[in-house]
């Protein structure tokens, strides 16, 4: 039968029962997470995990339906794909998860064609995390940190390196970018990456000094003087044209990096295309992230060479940037984005962070030390669970870059939503729409999923008090409150008092 139901909108909807004393995320029967495609290059050799949550008692993985092509393996205790596949195809199969409480299985499609990232790459970056204290012992604890808080089980599977890891150049040998002496062995520190069936990624710069330089201590990027006048900013002087991408990128290829960030104020096409080709002989398959000024006027190119495109500013942990500074910036490229292209809206402003606190009071804690209180989120959880949907469900790429050590419940459980993070990885992926209220105040987002469900979200962006909505559906359809993972029945109408800076999603589906 259906029903209006009336909804007060308060920030502890937003955790789910996971943090409200529910089951763990390595307790139970297995639950199979991810995308139902992976995309990879014809004869190149690639690694997909499965993400997986439920009990690691007598867990294997097996194929149930089906079968592997030739040249793939499935390790049967990780859960993991590997090999190369030389054939271009959608090879389709069914894989299985078995443990001492139960199984689960998923339709899969290996899919090998030119495009990698088929839905938005998730993971965690550490710029905003750890500035420039991050070192190889970060990045290791935060990998492993990664599976044990069970975010790599939901699908966070990149750990990435921001800059500052850059040391000099191989003057007596191959002339590649070399790291400093935090990272005593950056080739060892990847292979522990993999080992725990994750990704891993680095970062560069076509300007000849990096972001995160110093006047004592400034970073390479991969070209050098002399400065192109095409290619001036004032940012570090620019571009140089003496050019080492092919260097740099056979260097990051043999340390088996899997995702290049690459990062200068103009963004132009011109130099995303010399890393791209760079990239593409090596060998390996890599995710190109360009940022931080690209420019809608040069969609076209970008998706012809990049995963993934960012044209606006870091991301903060302050209300009025995010909302005037990066989360409109999406509206123009949205009709453009597909499984391979995505634009990114940087990494999410939730968790601990090191960003914008000052070094003489914070400093990024060593692994097992105490969390200054001075890195906790300045964001209310109603403008983290806000921000954090819209990242979902537009969709775009879920990027973390907080102390995950000491993730909060609260947040935790939010970036673990199941719903959500199904939601974003739907495939093939339609981009949402939305419709602006009250002037761009409010905003009412709609996604057609590839399931036949449809996602409503609304949003309430405005200082002015609470948003009194009663929205009508236009029928009746069974209704899922995403942020308290309930289920509402047959509905007709949503009503809702959004406080400010808050969010309602809903999954709608067949009303039986």
């Amino acid at each position: 039968m259906k029903q209006t139901v009336k909804i007060l909108v308060v920030a502890a909807l937003a955790v789910s029962a996971a943090a409200q004393g529910g089951a763990r995320w390595d307790e139970g029967t297995p639950r199979i997470n991810g995308p139902k495609a992976y995309g990879a290059t014809p004869g190149r050799a690639f690694l997909y995990a499965f993400p997986t949550c439920g009990s690691r008692d007598g867990l294997k993985f097996s194929v149930s339906d089906g079968s592997l092509p030739p040249g793939v393996s499935l390790d049967a205790k990780l859960g993991m794909l590997s090999g190369k596949v030389e054939k271009a195809g959608e090879y389709q199969f069914e894989v299985s998860a078995v443990n001492a409480f139960g199984s689960a299985r998923k339709r899969f499609s290996l899919v090998i064609c030119d495009r990698r990232a088929l839905t938005p790459p998730m993971g965690w970056t550490s710029w905003n995390a750890f500035t420039s204290d991050v070192d190889q012992e970060l990045m290791e604890a935060t990998a492993e940190a990664l599976v044990k808080k069970g975010l790599a089980a939901h699908g966070y599977v990149y750990v990435n390196v921001d800059s500052c890891w850059q040391g000099q150049r191989n003057a007596t040998n191959t002339a590649a970018l070399q790291p400093n002496e935090k990272f005593p062995d950056m080739g060892g520190m990847v292979k522990k990456i993999h080992s725990l069936g994750l990704k891993a990624g680095i970062y560069s710069t076509p300007m000849v000094h990096a972001w995160g330089s110093r006047r004592e201590r400034l970073l390479l990027g991969s070209t050098d003087y002399p400065l192109d006048p095409d290619y001036f900013h004032p940012h570090f002087g620019g571009c140089g044209k003496k050019g080492y991408e092919k260097e740099d990128a056979l260097q990051f290829a043999e340390w088996g990096f899997d995702w290049l960030k690459y990062d200068w104020s103009r963004t132009e096409p011109h130099h995303t295309r010399i890393m791209r080709e760079a990239l593409d002989a090596t060998g390996r398959d890599f995710v190109l992230q360009v940022c931080t000024g690209a420019k809608l006027s040069n969609v076209q190119e970008f998706a012809a060479c990049c995963e993934l495109a960012r044209g606006n500013s870091d991301t903060r942990d302050v209300w009025k940037s995010l909302t005037e500074k990066v989360m409109r910036r999406a509206d123009g490229w949205l009709p453009h984005v597909r499984p391979g292209f995505w634009y990114d809206l940087d990494m999410l402003a939730v968790g601990a962070m090191r960003i914008d606190r000052k070094e003489s009071v914070v400093h990024a804690p060593r692994p097992g030390q105490a969390l200054p209180k001075e890195m906790n989120n300045k964001l209310t959880h109603d403008e983290i669970a806000s921000h954090f949907a819209w990242w979902a469900i537009i969709p775009a790429p879920l990027f973390l870059s907080c102390d995950i050590e000491h993730i909060d419940d609260f947040t935790l459980s939010l970036v673990t939503n199941d719903d959500l993070i199904e939601i974003n990885q739907d495939y093939p992926a339609k981009p949402a729409t939305f419709e602006d209220v009250d002037g761009g105040k409010r905003r009412i987002w709609r996604r057609e999923l590839s399931d036949g469900r449809r996602v409503l979200a609304f949003f309430n962006l405005t200082d002015d008090g609470e948003w009194q909505l009663s929205h009508p559906l236009g029928g009746a359809f069974a209704v899922r409150d995403v942020f308290a993972g309930t289920d509402m029945g047959a509905l007709d109408r949503i009503e809702a008092s959004l406080p400010v800076h808050a969010a309602k999603v809903y999954l709608l589906g067949i009303a039986e």
